[in-house]
């Protein structure tokens, strides 16, 4: 096997070969799309890499850990020792419900004992008077004192300094309790809430057998160590123990960030794709402009070894000189864009990988194979001849073979940077789609334009003459054009439909309060109060705790394996309820909407199952369901499957039952509603009225969700310009690989007298048709694949983007027409004999 490693004496040949290349212009534009391609490419993957490092740590104090595990009972020794060999760092809670007495005033509250340490990732909010301003801490209170929630004050009429006591304990209320990260997780986590120290909860001595109580143990460390510790704790988890992450605790800020994640991954594959095709584009312009120099070199004695040398050590100088340069200017856009972002965040700047870089640097080695590699290789075989036979440029043009390499080059670029086949698949189906597809109508528009006459002193009929003599080409040309549009096309409508995604999951008056635990008899004080504040509020609904038991008179541990049996929600009770109307933000898949006191051919009452949770479980139309609640067994066939937007924070049911059905059994009700801040003081007046009632307050909640979103909003925007910057290399590129033939005309018509300006329109004329036409077409396309990536990709509502059907032939015909605009400037400022002697 022979390898091609050029000597010393060739090297220093190809390094002046670089320099008289670079003094005359040729090697720059290929040098600069490589550089692009190189920092965009370390520079965009250690930005979205580090940045989705820093957006997990702030969504990880939605669990104030990396990872949580809940369980009833105290968990074994052993869980807690293999965490600490493992590195992790632990903290431990313990939350129940209990009397708060204050004055011998009795409030139940909700009680969470911390123990030092707490929270290992967030901070909690307090204040030091009941309207003081609040500010973070890093822990908890210390033993001896208890931080309550603002309504608690209220409702007891005390203030901070106050003596309380739960159970046998007395201590002193020091601060008032605001939030704390994990305010989200798990049952407990209803108000008034307070918080104490862990080591005070013996002295209470409220926590005796039988006790409702949800103990709580924190990890938070390394990744690597995590998931190896979340792999040799899963299989000794019992049926009772959960073990929490974000996706598990907080849906909509899960969901939210693996949108935001994918959007990060197509916008980073879409720059390597369009970088390439400009890499593409300059290597085979350099690549035809080094003809005469290969026949010279022929004249002069060179063998094809000795080219073939030569060349490749030009390509390593050339891939060294990039990746140098290509990674510190992707350091120096990481640590730019990422301080601010981390700074607004407050949160620490990750530390940088070696990663991004690597990727930096085998996109130019795999962009010179590909793209460079093949054309140069055929410049060896060039005949000394050549350097009379100006056609020998063209013999050098995309051939099969430089295709088929690009392809492949550009298939294993997306391979290896995304990890996905599916979309590596679709985006070279939209390249195959824009080249194979729609190339062909791009042609016949060409071939078909109208005709003007042939006046030599109309720029018009000139620019339209150009076009129909040159079809192949210009075709290519426009496709190449429309790629660059519709990928940018693709992205601005993926990201606008993220944005109206999440502005209307959590518009302004998303409700900030639950209200359960309403018994009958209340409901109508709850109504009327309701009414009475004014504020905006969702359905009353009732709310039976019940435990789905068999599916088909089959059990249903039976028919899932235990880990899905965990995941589907079905090893606990349910939340069962009934409505009148299919609630707000429900969808009917399958089935029909019966859910009222209708009933089956079969005698038996109808139940509509929330989809998520039929697939869990393999649920579909017509299965009997049977229910425990309490002691009484109830039994129902499946009338129809819900889609439900479990981020509405709106009050939803997996299952929902006929009344008749459930009206006999004891039920309590819940509601949700928005509250604005000045109104918040009422609450305590409520729940004076209706002390059994608990208030969840979601406030916190909604304002971590909006502060990720706005900060992966403008992330995105810099993607963005990337991808911008991206297309408009596409098209400079492609114009360029164009002037050549374009200058030889333009410099005959010069010499036979034609004017400046008949020269500049009909350059600006055919490059503004080629890029409207472009538009139009790149819009078809990008049409097509975002509903595609709506349907199966990001799992978005299909809609379509009508504000993009102008924006791309705007684009299309300001940019290219401009650059045409440049290149004429060059054929109209130069000599006709001087363009002459170039030629």
């Amino acid at each position: 096997m022979r390898v091609w490693l050029p000597m010393p004496n060739t090297l220093k040949m190809a390094w002046r070969f670089l320099r008289i290349d670079w003094r005359s212009g040729e090697l720059q534009l290929l040098f600069l799309s490589l550089l692009l391609a190189v920092t965009i490419v370390a520079g965009l993957t250690g930005f979205v890499g580090r940045l989705e490092l820093m957006l997990a740590g702030e969504s990880s104090q939605f669990l104030a850990a990396d990872r949580q595990l809940q369980s009833p009972r105290v968990v074994s020794d052993n869980w807690l020792q293999q965490a600490d060999n493992l590195g992790l760092e632990q903290a431990r809670l313990v939350n129940f419900q209990s009397m708060l007495y204050a004055d011998d005033e009795p409030l139940l509250v909700s009680v969470k004992a911390a123990s030092n340490g707490y929270p290992l990732i967030g901070k909690v909010n307090i204040r030091d008077q009941l309207y003081s301003q609040d500010y973070p801490v890093a822990g908890g209170p210390p033993p001896g004192e208890i931080w309550a929630e603002r309504r608690l004050l209220q409702q007891l009429d005390i203030s901070p300094g106050s003596e309380v006591y739960i159970g046998e304990a007395a201590l002193t209320l020091t601060k008032v309790l605001v939030s704390e990260p994990d305010r989200g997780a798990g049952f407990i986590s209803m108000g008034p809430r307070v918080l104490m120290h862990y080591k005070d909860v013996a002295a209470t001595e409220v926590i005796t057998e039988g006790s409702r109580i949800t103990y709580a143990w924190l990890f938070a460390g390394e990744a690597g160590a995590i998931q190896q510790y979340e792999q040799w704790l899963e299989p000794q988890l019992a049926d009772s123990d959960r073990w929490l992450n974000l996706e598990d605790n907080q849906p909509s800020v899960a969901i939210a960030l693996e949108r935001a994640k994918t959007f990060f991954l197509l916008a980073s594959s879409i720059v390597i794709v369009l970088a390439v095709i400009a890499v593409a584009m300059t290597s085979q312009r350099y690549c035809q402009r080094h003809v005469k120099h290969i026949a010279v070199l022929k004249t002069l004695g060179a063998t094809s070894g000795y080219i073939r040398n030569l060349y490749t050590g030009l390509l390593l100088l050339l891939f060294v000189a990039v990746s140098l340069l290509g990674c510190l200017l992707a350091y120096g856009l990481q640590q730019g864009l990422l301080t601010q972002v981390a700074t607004e965040l407050e949160v620490a700047l990750p530390p940088t990988t070696t990663q991004p870089f690597i990727l930096g640097m085998v996109t130019a080695l795999i962009s010179l194979l590909a793209f460079t590699l093949p054309a140069l290789a055929r410049l060896k075989a060039i005949p000394a001849v050549a350097i009379f036979r100006q056609s020998m440029r063209a013999d050098l043009g995309f051939g099969r073979g430089s295709v088929i390499a690009g392809f492949v080059g550009l298939l294993l670029l997306l391979l290896l940077y995304t990890q996905q086949l599916l979309l590596s698949a679709v985006l070279m189906t939209a390249l195959l789609l824009v080249l194979v597809i729609i190339a062909l109508p791009a042609r016949l528009m060409l071939k078909n334009l109208p005709s003007t006459g042939a006046r030599a002193n109309s720029w018009w009929a000139m620019a339209l003459a150009n076009l129909r003599r040159r079809l192949a080409a210009n075709a290519l040309q426009l496709g190449l054009f429309a790629i660059s549009l519709m990928l940018l096309l693709v992205l601005l409508g993926v990201r606008d439909s993220l944005f109206n995604q999440w502005q209307s999951q959590l518009p302004a008056d998303t409700p900030n309060f639950f209200l359960v635990n309403i018994q009958p008899h209340e409901v109508t004080t709850v109504a009327r109060w309701l009414s009475d504040v004014g504020v905006k509020t969702e359905a009353i609904y009732p709310m039976i705790r019940g435990r789905l038991v068999e599916i088909n008179n089959v059990p249903v541990r039976e028919r899932v394996s235990k880990e899905g049996f965990k995941r589907s929600g079905a090893d606990r009770e349910l939340n069962l309820s009934w409505a009148e109307q299919l609630p707000p933000d429900n969808k009917i898949l399958a089935g029909e909407w019966n859910a009222g006191d209708a009933t089956s051919g079969q005698g038996a009452d109808t139940v509509s199952v929330e989809s998520e949770l039929a697939e869990k479980l393999n649920i579909g139309l017509g299965d009997q369901l049977t229910f425990r609640i309490a002691a009484v067994e109830v039994e129902a066939v499946v009338g129809s499957i819900r889609e439900v937007d479990w981020e509405r924070m709106r009050p939803n049911f997996y299952m929902l039952l006929p009344k008749a059905s459930l009206q006999n059994l004891p039920q309590t009700s819940m509601t949700s509603f928005y509250l604005p801040d000045e109104l918040h003081p009422q609450i305590a007046e409520l729940l004076k009225a209706i002390p059994t009632a608990i208030v969840i307050e979601v406030d916190t909640i909604i304002k971590q969700i909006r502060s990720i979103i706005h900060h992966v909003s403008l992330a995105l925007q810099l993607v963005l310009v990337f991808v911008m910057l991206g297309s408009v290399l596409v098209m400079v590129a492609t114009v360029q690989h164009s002037l050549d033939s374009r200058k030889k005309e333009n410099t005959v018509i010069r010499a036979l007298g034609g004017s400046k300006r008949l020269i500049v329109g009909s350059l600006i004329g055919e490059f503004v048709i080629i890029g409207f036409i472009a538009g139009v077409l790149a819009t078809v396309g990008a049409e097509l694949i975002l509903l595609a990536l709506q349907q199966w990709l990001m799992k978005l509502p299909l809609e379509l983007h009508p504000e993009l059907w102008y924006l791309a032939p705007l684009l299309g015909t300001a940019i290219v027409g401009f650059a045409g605009y440049i290149a004429a400037r060059r054929v109209t400022r130069v000599a006709p004999m001087q363009l002459l002697r170039e030629n």
